[in-house]
Order: C-alpha cells, then sequence, then structure tokens
C-alpha cells in the first residue's frame, strides 16, 4: 500500500490529528521478528491502535466458539493491552479513517472517565445510585 497516502488521509502527524503513524518492519531481523510476534502480527499489512484503555475485540460468546483469533477478525486479536487491530480492508481509506477516529473516540473517552474530569462525575452517579458502595476502578488496573 502507499503509505504515504494513507498517512495524509487520516491527518498522521498533524497537530488536529493527535495521531502518529509508525511503520516496523517485521523482517528487518530477528529483534524485529519478536516484537511483531509478540504484538500478534501475522501478515502485512497489520494496522493497530495504541490508545488510553484496554479494548476487547471480541465477544464472550464468539471467542467460547471461534476462538479469540478468529472470533476478532481476519487479522486476528491484539494480544497487548491498550491495542486492537484494524480489521476491515486497508485498500478503503475511508475505513481506515472512520476506524481510527472511532479509536481516537474511545482512547478519549476512557481517558476522560477513568483519570480526567468525568471520573468524578461518573463515582458520583454510582455512589449515589449503590448506596455508597461503589468506590470506582483504581488505577493501574
Amino acid at each position: 500500500p502507499s503509505w504515504d497516502a494513507i498517512a495524509t488521509h487520516i491527518n498522521a502527524g498533524s497537530r488536529s490529528s493527535n495521531l502518529i503513524m509508525a511503520l516496523f518492519d517485521c523482517e528487518k531481523n530477528s529483534r524485529h521478528m519478536e516484537v511483531c510476534l509478540s504484538a500478534g502480527v501475522k501478515v502485512y499489512p497489520t494496522f493497530m491502535f495504541v490508545g488510553s484503555g484496554e479494548y476487547r475485540d471480541t465477544d464472550f460468546l464468539t471467542r467460547s466458539i471461534l476462538g479469540k483469533d478468529k472470533s476478532a477478525g481476519p487479522y486476528g486479536a491484539a494480544p497487548l493491552k491498550r491495542t486492537v487491530k484494524f480489521q476491515g480492508n486497508w485498500q478503503y481509506g475511508d475505513q481506515l479513517l472512520d476506524w481510527v477516529n472511532i479509536m481516537k473516540g474511545l482512547s478519549s473517552w476512557h481517558s476522560m472517565s477513568e483519570s480526567g474530569p468525568l471520573r468524578g462525575l461518573r463515582n458520583g452517579i454510582f455512589g449515589f445510585l449503590t448506596g455508597g458502595k461503589f468506590r470506582g476502578r483504581k488505577r493501574g488496573r
């Protein structure tokens, strides 16, 4: 694929996108191969989003029936925390752009609700609803 065209399409590296696109050669040497194996890269190209919070690329029922990798999609599940793989067709730039925008939104929401201004509001609402028994998730979990 034309990496420059994809980077341009998603505005990678611009202040407005707050997104960095990195290319990594999995076949360069054995160290690179190890990194790619641990990241679950099995096919090229593989697009992964790294953001705030954990992402679930499968659900319990399909994971139980199909297994974790197959239920995630054609590129398999992302084994690293805070990552998710793009499962669409990278040849359609709009699909990739939509996915990036959704993932950025989920990452921003997680940041605001776990450690940002919405954390207190969330804890207050759930604390009220549970009679003060809700304490919220502790950081580092």
